[in-house]
């Protein structure tokens, strides 16, 4: 019996096999980029985040059990319910394509304008024409489950979806009000960013 080598298939091998051992030093080697970890002491409004959102203008966005913290890289502006925000807990925030940011707390939608008049300042000559820096909109639905907003996007067409424990509902930018689409309990637990894009 004779023993043959087969060049072609074991210098294929080899090569793979040095290929390999290659990407993972290079893996190994790469480098590691800091990661920091940010709290309360270092001006975030709370320890708990539930979202964070980096927006058109690099700044980064926290949403907080206690209200919404903007940090430019350096420090941290919060934003809570002593400015107006309608609740503490923030579970979400989007900016639309056209540069508006809109929050969802447990009290419902908001429209936020970073420009705008906190209330904890008095109203004074000079903010005469300045809108406030929250305006909320909330479903005519009294029960609270209606207001509690759990998942809310933009779609493709600009229209702003919500869902809520109660149901799906459609923002009407026209007269700034809620309307609901679809009810029940069963339409907010499957509501999904996927299904609205």
């Amino acid at each position: 019996m004779r023993l043959t080598l087969y060049p072609a298939k074991s210098g294929w091998r080899i090569s793979l096999l040095f290929g390999a051992l290659f990407a993972v030093l290079l893996v190994a080697r790469a480098e590691r980029l800091p990661i920091k970890n940010y709290t309360t002491a270092d001006g975030l409004s709370h320890n708990i985040v539930n979202k964070i959102l980096r927006d058109s203008r690099g700044f980064l966005w926290f949403c907080t059990a206690e209200g919404l913290s903007r940090f430019d890289g350096y420090s941290f502006t919060n934003y809570g319910t002593a400015e107006g925000l309608p609740h503490p807990n923030v579970s979400d925030i989007l900016e639309t394509r056209g540069g508006e940011y809109w929050v969802a707390t447990n009290a419902g939608l908001v429209r936020f304008n970073p420009k705008g008049r906190p209330i904890n300042r008095g109203l004074s000559a000079s903010d005469a024409g300045t809108p406030p820096m929250f305006t909320v909109v909330a479903p005519a639905d009294e029960d609270r489950h209606a207001r509690y907003i759990s998942v809310f996007l933009e779609a493709r067409d600009g229209q702003i979806w919500c869902g809520t424990y109660n149901g799906l509902y459609r923002l009407e930018t026209s007269n700034a009000q809620l309307s609901l689409v679809s009810g029940g309990r069963w339409y907010a637990e499957r509501l999904s960013r996927a299904a609205l894009h």
